[in-house]
């Protein structure tokens, strides 16, 4: 793996590049800057093998994980201290499409779920799959061995996501969600913004037009 520290525009750059099954591990430095560590496939399949912890993935520009991410991270795994180190973040390319995988203690899952609902979404108990090149949102979490619940035609077109232990979860919407009415995501949006510059003061985090740039934030 490389270290390498990114300005804003290079980061983005990198994840506009970023090859299919690989990724990038973000850590907050002292100094404000971010420390990029590039993921291989084969390295993500062997994290849900380490012993202890818990993952939430996401798609990156679902609505509302932004502020589980600030809330969880600035909540319970403040930056500059011994918590943070349990703070794992991760973007990921796969099929397409940049996904988020978020690793805690697994102790100290009950604190990802109190983030979850705070910010109306829920952790549910499966993995992101896709099926026919689509991703099916309403269904993504779940487990393999309840494939057999699909047609066989489906069942050869699935695609699962690369970590895929009992240790993954994967957030989505609660079922009466805003989120599944007409323009609801945009209200949804709204509201995030608006509670996220709560929380950063709440939290004493800086937002100033010099302060690195923070990828939690949506």
């Amino acid at each position: 793996m490389t270290d390498n520290t990114l300005e804003k525009d290079d980061f983005a750059m990198l994840l506009k590049h970023m090859p299919e099954g690989h990724g990038v591990l973000m850590d907050k430095m002292p100094d404000g800057n971010m420390k990029i560590t590039l993921i291989k496939p084969e390295e993500l399949k062997s994290l849900g093998e380490e012993p202890g912890l818990y993952h939430i993935i996401y798609q990156f520009s679902r609505v509302g994980t932004g502020y589980f991410a600030n809330y969880l991270e600035y909540k319970h795994f403040k930056p500059e201290t011994p918590e943070n180190d349990e703070f794992k973040y991760r973007v990921i390319n796969w099929n397409g499409m940049l996904w988020c995988v978020i690793s805690i203690p697994a102790e100290k899952k009950e604190l990802a779920q109190e983030a979850a609902q705070v910010s109306g979404i829920r952790i549910a108990d499966g993995i992101p799959m896709m099926a026919g090149g689509m991703p099916i949102i309403m269904v993504a979490a779940i487990r393999k061995e309840k494939l057999k619940d699909f047609s066989e035609e489906m069942q050869q077109s699935v695609k699962w996501f690369p970590l895929d232990t009992d240790n993954a979860f994967t957030l989505e919407y609660v079922h009466d969600s805003d989120a599944y009415q007409l323009g609801g995501t945009q209200d949804i949006k709204a509201m995030e913004e608006f509670k996220l510059k709560k929380l950063w003061e709440e939290c004493e985090v800086p937002e100033d037009p010099t302060t690195p740039y923070d990828p939690w934030k949506v």
